[in-house]
This record gives structure tokens, sequence and C-alpha cells, in this order.
């Protein structure tokens, strides 16, 4: 499978609206505030919140998040956390283990911001929102959804 490179900055990244998966390697730090692992604008993020939950928004409204894990990350270790959608079902993985699923969520709509990793960037003169404290590493976003053996493997 071809590999694209997306950098940081980007507006090119938009996703496929039948099936995407995004994953990324995290070891956080302890906030009592959101941080962000990846985001496109405000209503694509993928980020832990200050219960040291997942949440992943998609086109939902600004500030809720559209889903939320079950299990928190507080342990200080990394963990590759998966995102999974396929029409209108979301899957979040924790370490290649179905941690929740959930139906009838919209698809995301192509979004005009810049591909972030660690914040959210609204433009040049608002600070990044959500900076992320710990450490990303190995951040995938692929055009298909991947089955819980191949997040694993």
């Amino acid at each position: 499978m071809p590999q694209e490179i997306i950098l940081v900055g980007e507006y090119a990244l938009n996703l496929n609206i039948n099936a995407f998966t995004i994953s990324a390697w995290i070891k956080s730090a302890s906030s009592t505030s959101n941080r962000t692992i990846m985001a496109k604008g405000n209503k694509l993020q993928l980020r832990l919140n200050a219960d040291e939950k997942v949440e992943v928004m998609v086109d939902d409204v600004e500030g809720d998040a559209s889903f939320t894990s079950k299990m928190a990350l507080s342990d200080g270790k990394w963990h590759q956390i998966t995102f999974v959608y396929q029409r209108g079902t979301v899957c979040l993985y924790k370490d290649g283990i179905l941690d929740k699923s959930e139906q009838g969520v919209y698809a995301p709509k192509p979004k005009y911001n810049r591909f972030t990793k660690g914040a959210v960037y609204i433009d040049k003169i608002t600070p990044d929102k959500n900076q992320f404290l710990g450490a990303i590493d190995v951040v995938d976003v692929l055009d298909q959804r991947l089955s819980q053996d191949q997040i694993r493997n």
C-alpha cells in the first residue's frame, strides 16, 4: 500500500467519509484540562480529557465530545490509541483491544483547517488550544478501516 506523507499544518487531509483510521502512540502527563493528540480544527479531534479518558470529536458541537472512552490512561506508560470510523460506526481501541463502539455517528465533513498534532491550531493570531502534555509518536491517518487484527499487528 503506498503511503502518503501528510505534514503538520496541511489543509489537504480530508478523510474518506465512508471509512478511515487514526492511530497514535501516546504517553501522557496528568492534567486538569483537555489535551489534543491530533486535530483538524475544533470539530475533528482525538484528545484526552481531564479525567484521562480519550475523546473523539467528529463534526459535533464545539466543546462537546461526541464519543468518550471507558478507560482512563493515568499510568504514565506508552499506549496505542486507535479510532476507526466506518459508515456511521466508531470503534475506539486501546493497545489493540476494543474499548468502546458507537453507532449513528455522522461522517466528517471536509475541513479547511490545518492538520495538527499536540494542539488545536485556530489561526496565526490565536494561541494553540489544548496543548498535549507528554509525548506523541507514530501518528497514522489512513483512508480505510483497519480491523482489530490489523491494529494489533
